[in-house]
This record gives C-alpha cells, structure tokens and sequence, in this order.
C-alpha cells in the first residue's frame, strides 16, 4: 500500500500518443482507478506510462513512476509522475513492481510489456508472491492467448491466473471486488 491506498502497476507500450485510442483508453484508466482509491504505478516514461499518470493526475491522483538510471538524465520521468523511483537495473525495477502493487493490469505493447506480463505471471504460477489480480484490458489478449497456448506448454489453471476484460471500466470494477476497495 501507498499512503494506505493499494496501488495498481499498469503494464502498456510506450508508442501510444495523445489523441490515438490505446493513448486514451490509458488516460481513461488512470482517471477511473485514481477516483476509485488506487495509486497508479507505471515504468513513469511515455506512452500508456504517460496516459495513466496523466489520467491519476486529472483525478487528483498519485501515480508513481518506476523509471531507469540507465537512461540518465537523457530520459526523464513524464510531467504527470507524483513520485519517480530512480531502479539502477531493469531487474530492480521489476522487483519494485511486484513488490508495491496490489494487482496487475497490462494494456496494449510491445517486447517490454510481453516482458513485465510474463514475468509476473510465472511468479504468481510458481506461487513465488502471493495471489494479486492480475487484469489484462482488450480483446487482443484472448487472440495473443490462444497463440501462445498454441506453441507452449500452458496448463488451463495458468489461464486462470488472470482474467481479460474489454473495458478500463470492467477492469476497475474487477480490482474492486477482488481488492475490497469502496469508493
């Protein structure tokens, strides 16, 4: 918990832009999980990171954001970022995910957020960290899904291990139930 509110790492692409539709469905997730008692936390660049900091923001939100030493000063935390958390490695910021968040949500992306979600998954199937929600938000995730269970060893009970919703809306309501959250 972040200031006694649960907090919610947010997975997504960095090539998302203001005014395109994973940009705004980003932006929209953030405004709707910050009124409804969560901390946004997100690797705090561009894109969906942007999106959701802006969104919390908006709602007079906190949204952290997990950014890089690697990069330098060369790559800054985005304008809309409450608190940045400097990680030395990309290792440690992994770690600093599944060790703030409450529960997982992953939007649209690319290499990076195919990294973050599998990462997290194969922790909570080895049971390496305790049951969290983990939410994955479009219908593209059933279709990435059934690829994967294609060409690798899946079991059905991994599957289970995360629920895929249409809407930031459903998603939100979903962290609420599992989470106890009112608001």
């Amino acid at each position: 918990m972040w200031n006694s509110k649960p907090v919610i790492a947010i997975f997504g692409s960095s090539q998302a832009v203001e005014g395109d539709a994973d940009y705004e469905q980003a932006r929209l997730l953030g405004r709707l999980l910050a009124r409804s008692g969560f901390v946004v936390c997100n690797g705090g660049y561009t894109g969906v990171m942007e999106a959701t900091a802006r969104g919390a923001s908006e709602a007079h939100g906190v949204a952290l954001g997990l950014t890089l030493e690697v990069f330098g000063d060369k790559e800054s935390a985005n304008p809309f970022v409450t608190r940045e958390i400097r990680n030395a490695t990309l290792f440690d910021r992994l770690a600093n995910f599944v060790k703030l968040a409450e529960g997982f949500m992953a939007l649209k992306g690319g290499v990076g957020t195919l990294a973050e979600f599998s990462i997290v998954w194969s922790l909570l199937q080895i049971r390496a960290i305790d049951s969290k929600p983990f939410v994955f938000i479009g219908r593209h995730w059933t279709e990435t899904i059934q690829n994967l269970r294609k060409t690798l060893e899946i079991r059905e009970k991994d599957i289970k291990l995360f629920h895929i919703v249409s809407t930031p809306e459903e998603a939100v309501e979903m962290l609420k139930k599992s989470l106890s959250v009112k608001k």
